[in-house]
């Protein structure tokens, strides 16, 4: 299953925040599979550095012969021998605190255009070696201008639209991109319901149709988590025992990875009895 988190608008959607909670949250249940987390480009601000240490980040760049087999640079370059075992293309991911789940890291050693370009020649095969009804692939998707969004969009089993209570941003969405609702889960990031653009209001004012709709609220301490790279060890200790000031947080986004994880069962299953 391929399920791409998105926003049609940059910095605001907290798209790869979001993909790591949900993703974690829905792999701590365990499902079976494995979870593939990965970027279709370059950000500054990627998965990795919410979710491993810097120092084990900084010790991988740092060698030179790791670093040619490492991430994607190492997927890509397997893909182009014609390498297509899942236990080999899994070897340059990195394994996550959480159990069954991966990142591959995007590429350090070529420029941004290259590895997109790379990206989008490479990512079907990519996405047939694993999406056999056993694993879920996670991917943090550009907003735009990059060569491989549209079409992950378009061959995305589940498209998670990362939205906020913007007005403008909402009303961007559906001027621009409404017909992506009909597979689309809705969040509304960093939500404060003290806002004169509630949850019910948005849901009043803008076309979601029958798409689910759910609130991702600000949480200050999960800020920080991500920040100094331990964004897993905080949801793993506050789902299980979650503090006072964070049981609103934990609440609302189990709702969430509650819903995405019975969409990702009942494909997994479906795929189970097609085959």
């Amino acid at each position: 299953m391929i399920i791409s988190f998105w926003s049609p608008v940059k910095k605001t959607g907290c798209v790869t925040a979001n993909m790591i909670l949900l993703s974690s949250l829905c792999a701590i249940k365990p499902f079976g599979g494995r979870a593939l987390l990965l970027e279709n480009h370059y950000n500054k601000n990627n998965i990795g550095q919410y979710t491993v240490f810097q120092e084990y980040l900084d010790k991988v760049c740092e060698n030179s012969a790791a670093i040619n087999n490492y991430g994607m640079d190492g997927v890509l370059r397997k893909l182009t021998r014609g390498d297509t075992n899942q236990d080999s293309l899994l070897s340059p991911a990195i394994d996550l605190s959480i159990p069954n789940m991966y990142y591959f890291p995007h590429s350090y050693l070529i420029n941004k255009e290259v590895y997109e370009y790379q990206f989008y020649y490479a990512m079907n095969t990519f996405f047939n070696a694993f999406n056999d009804g056993r694993n879920v692939i996670y991917v943090d998707v550009e907003s735009n201008n990059n060569i491989s969004t549209f079409e992950l969009l378009n061959n995305s089993d589940c498209i998670v639209v990362n939205l906020n209570q913007s007005e403008n941003d909402l009303t961007y969405f559906f001027e621009n991109y409404g017909s992506l609702t009909r597979k689309a889960i809705f969040l509304i990031s960093k939500y404060q319901p003290e806002l004169a653009l509630n949850i019910s209001k948005i849901k009043r004012l803008y076309p979601f149709k029958n798409a689910p709709i759910f609130t991702i609220p600000y949480n200050v301490e999960f800020e920080y988590a991500m920040e100094i790279g331990r964004a897993q060890q905080f949801i793993f200790k506050n789902h299980f025992q979650p503090s006072e000031s964070n049981k609103y947080f934990i609440r609302e986004t189990s709702k969430t990875a509650d819903y995405l994880r019975g969409k990702i069962i009942k494909n997994l299953t479906d795929r189970m009895f097609s085959d």
